[in-house]
């Protein structure tokens, strides 16, 4: 009776997630990791207490590799789904403001510059809240010594076709990732 129990609850549990989760009453912040707490969690424990092994030629397959087959399989998927993540949901846009300031100074350093004009607004402080962007003498620069920008001035994105300047950066950063 285990045997044919507990993957039915895993079912139901994991199911019922998964219609809150695409549902409209989705919590946001506490509220949602509280729903995920009672449901996927006992969801998980659940099938694992089945005794069913799904996985089991997966785990054969892993186990036959050798370590360094297996390192770059692993290194390579994590790899594909970090540039995945920049250009699909992010779309190559920085989310917060050392990323901002990256970008901003890479985009300074391609014009042969190594400052901009303060934009010609009341206080542009307002529009650029960041502690990263400096205003000072009608100049506009980043408080990062030149570093990373550098890397990305061979590669400005207007300059190559479609997005390969996303890629050409995602690869630019694969021998630190690897080390």
């Amino acid at each position: 009776m285990r045997k044919l129990l507990f993957p039915l609850l895993s079912l139901l549990l994991l199911a019922a997630f998964a219609v809150y989760a695409g549902s409209a009453f989705r919590l946001q912040g506490p509220g949602d990791k509280a729903v995920q707490l009672v449901l996927v969690v006992p969801g998980v424990l659940l099938f694992a207490l089945s005794g069913l092994d799904p996985f089991r030629g997966v785990i054969r397959f892993f186990k036959s590799l050798s370590t360094g087959i297996f390192l770059l399989i692993l290194l390579s998927g994590v790899f594909i789904f970090t540039v995945w993540m920049a250009v699909v949901p992010l779309q190559g846009i920085p989310k917060g403001g050392d990323e901002a300031a990256y970008l901003f100074q890479s985009r300074i350093f391609a014009r042969g510059e190594l400052t901009a004009p303060v934009p010609g607004v009341e206080d542009p402080r307002d529009l650029f809240p960041f502690r990263h962007f400096i205003f000072r003498g009608g100049e506009w620069y980043v408080m990062y010594t030149p570093s990373m920008e550098f890397s990305w001035l061979p590669l400005p994105p207007q300059e190559l076709p479609g997005s390969w300047g996303r890629y050409s950066r995602s690869f630019l950063c694969l021998g630190p990732f690897c080390l």
